[in-house]
């Protein structure tokens, strides 16, 4: 895995497991390292917490 810095206008792709704490901690959503989510950092078109 390489690391870079992330700044505005570059593409960001992550893997993750979102869980839901409040239904015996349920798997809701995964995004995997074969198909992560992508998106386009500094467009504003995630949640504020994303493009920190």
């Amino acid at each position: 895995m390489q690391s870079q810095i992330i700044g505005s206008g570059k593409v960001v792709e992550l893997s993750y497991q979102l869980f839901d704490e409040s239904h015996n901690h349920q798997m809701i959503e995964q995004m995997t390292a074969e198909y992560p989510l992508q998106f386009l950092f500094g467009s504003g078109k995630m949640l504020p917490a994303f493009e920190f």
